[in-house]
């Protein structure tokens, strides 16, 4: 090694002024060094750097004496709390650089009191939303809908429903009312086939869906503002694949969906893929491999292979930005018989790592869990890494009901080695192998 060659240090986590989700212990430090044979210290802990130069350490975080403010690159200022102390080695010459972060508060700000009103306000929907329920169900709010509010905190709202999870929304989203409550409809008998059910409410109203864990049986409760009055709908024939909900006027219509023939594989099956983030960058490697270019070149080498096979694929976008609350339109548009959502994971604040990490799946309806199965069985078999599981959550593009919908993390894009494989064609193209194996594997089981 040449004693003239100079050092350069490249920082790609934390960045200055970014607030890190810990007071004390020890987080990860990621980022790349020239020349590769330099010694790198992180707040006196040696990083384990690679052949090419990437490095990685679980450093402590080392608070300031007081608090200080920097300018950051971007000509903004930031209340900086802690710094972490980058020093790289080679030869007689040295670098160093310094991170300044941010903690969060020692307290937590107090919330505002909870003003419990006397008697419920009614308030209408403004844009739908379908927040996720501790039970694993669905809570439709539907736009133009009416719901009664009994309390306020601040500018939050909370909703009378008839589940006990609270619920608040922030009042923005909603807009008072001064008509009478809606009159609930006794009975609310409804209208039924093998795939369709229709319940006459008799007003927009809050609804819940929940289905029983490891069945296809739907439940619905009406969210009335002075009473509610659930309902079941009948247990669909199998294979259980998917369903949708909507009003129809003041019907509520409830699609079971069809099962598909599974005689001819994955042959005339439509694929959703969706590749995880963007506009925002996702977790970053230390190379610098922003998750959602990864994210996409796995996409990619994926559709050839499904293609390859005879499906028909469809992505919720490719390179164009994407918001996340927009992508459940973009997936119905194309009807597809499942999603797949690509992602490669990092770790939050605290956690290190180099000792935990692998590959994981998820799923929230039950009616996604052999696909989850079959898919998280064909990654770790192709990859060979940890199994961090199959598991059941609350994300946003799993909570879509009208067709087996998965999310999927084969990575770890800020392990060096993880974020190497997802850089080079050959790794995106091992790990889009392993996901289609999976999917085969579902269609064609039998």
């Amino acid at each position: 090694m040449s004693e003239a060659q100079e050092i350069t240090l490249k920082v790609v986590r934390p960045t200055d002024g970014e607030g890190l989700t810990i007071t004390n212990g020890s987080t990860f430090v990621i980022g790349a060094v020239s020349p590769p044979q330099a010694k790198v210290t992180v707040n006196g802990v040696a990083a384990e750097v690679s052949d090419d130069g990437a490095f990685l350490a679980f450093a402590p975080v080392q608070p300031l004496p007081k608090p200080q403010t920097v300018k950051l690159a971007s000509g903004k200022s930031e209340r900086v709390d802690a710094v972490f102390e980058c020093l790289a080695r080679a030869g007689q010459k040295q670098f160093r650089r310094q991170i300044f972060v941010a903690l969060p508060p020692a307290r937590k700000p107090k919330e505002p009191p909870i003003e419990v009103f006397e008697k419920p306000l009614l308030y209408q929907i403004k844009e739908e939303q379908i927040l996720s329920r501790t039970n694993w169900g669905l809570l439709h709010l539907p736009a133009g809908g009416r719901v009664a509010v009994e309390a306020r905190r601040g500018s939050e709202l909370r909703l009378r429903l008839i589940d006990s999870q609270e619920t608040w929304l922030h009042e923005a989203k909603l807009s008072q009312v001064r008509e009478p409550f809606p009159v609930p409809v006794p009975g609310m008998a409804g209208r039924s086939n093998r795939y369709k059910v229709g319940i006459p409410i008799g007003s927009l109203l809050p609804y819940t869906v929940q289905q029983q864990p490891g069945s296809f049986l739907v439940g619905v409760t009406v969210h009335y503002p002075d009473s509610n009055e659930p309902c079941l709908v009948p247990n669909p024939p199998s294979p259980r694949w998917g369903f949708s909900t909507r009003f129809e006027g003041t019907s509520l219509l409830i699609n079971l969906r069809r099962p598909l023939d599974l005689s001819i594989g994955l042959r005339n099956k439509t694929i959703c893929l969706d590749p995880g983030h963007n506009p925002d960058p996702g977790a970053i490697g230390p190379r610098g491999l922003e998750e959602r270019e990864a994210n996409l070149k796995v996409g990619l080498a994926l559709e050839k292979l499904l293609t390859a096979a005879g499906a028909n694929v469809v992505f919720t976008h490719r390179d164009e930005p994407l918001p996340l609350l927009e992508r459940r339109a973009a997936v119905l548009k194309h009807n597809p018989d499942i999603l797949v959502s690509l992602h490669n994971n990092s770790v939050p604040d605290g956690t290190d790592p180099r000792t935990s990490h692998g590959t994981s799946t998820f799923y929230y309806h039950p009616q996604s869990k052999p696909l989850a199965d079959a898919v998280h069985a064909a990654m770790l078999k192709g990859l060979g890494l940890p199994d961090l599981k199959v598991s059941q959550k609350s994300l946003y593009v799993c909570r879509i009901s009208e067709c087996p919908a998965i999310l999927v993390e084969p990575t770890f894009i800020i392990l060096p080695e993880h974020e190497k494989l997802l850089m080079s064609e050959a790794g995106q193209q091992k790990i889009a192998r392993a996901i289609f194996e999976g999917i085969k594997d579902f269609f064609e089981r039998r």
